[in-house]
C-alpha cells in the first residue's frame, strides 16, 4: 500500500533534514624521535709533581800527607732516577638515561556549522480570475 494514498487530496508533504555532528578519535603518528649518543672531547690539564735525582759533587781537600784511601776505585758508576708521569684513560659509567613514553590527557574544542532545514508556508492572494479557472 502506497503511503501517499492515505493523504487527503490537496495536501503536500516536505521531508526536512538536519545535520548531526559525530566526533571520534583517530590515533595518528605525531613525530619521530631518535635517541643518539655522542662523544664530546675535553682537554684536561693536570699538574703532576715529579722528582728526579741530580748529581751533587762535593769536594774535600786531602790530608797533607797526600795518601789515598785504600777503597778508592778507578771508575765509579752511579744510576740517577727520575719520575715520569704515567697516564692511563679508563671508561666508567656515570649516568643512566631512561626515555619512556607516557600518555597525557587533554581536551580540544571542535566546532562545526550544522545546517537544519526548516519549512515555511507562504500564502499569496490570487486574483479573482485565477480562482475561477
Amino acid at each position: 500500500m502506497d503511503p501517499r494514498s492515505d493523504r487527503t487530496p490537496g495536501t503536500a508533504e516536505v521531508v526536512l533534514a538536519a545535520e548531526h555532528l559525530s566526533v571520534g578519535v583517530e590515533r595518528v603518528p605525531a613525530e619521530r624521535v631518535r635517541i643518539t649518543k655522542r662523544v664530546v672531547e675535553e682537554l684536561r690539564t693536570i699538574e703532576v709533581p715529579l722528582r728526579r735525582e741530580e748529581l751533587v759533587i762535593t769536594r774535600e781537600p786531602l790530608s797533607p800527607t797526600g795518601r789515598l784511601p785504600r777503597e778508592v776505585q778507578a771508575d765509579l758508576v752511579l744510576v740517577l732516577h727520575e719520575e715520569v708521569p704515567q697516564v692511563s684513560v679508563s671508561t666508567r659509567a656515570y649516568e643512566r638515561v631512561t626515555v619512556s613514553v607516557e600518555t597525557v590527557q587533554g581536551q580540544e574544542v571542535v566546532q562545526a556549522d550544522l545546517r537544519t532545514e526548516h519549512a515555511s508556508v507562504t500564502v499569496t492572494e490570487t486574483s479573482e480570475a485565477l480562482r475561477r479557472s
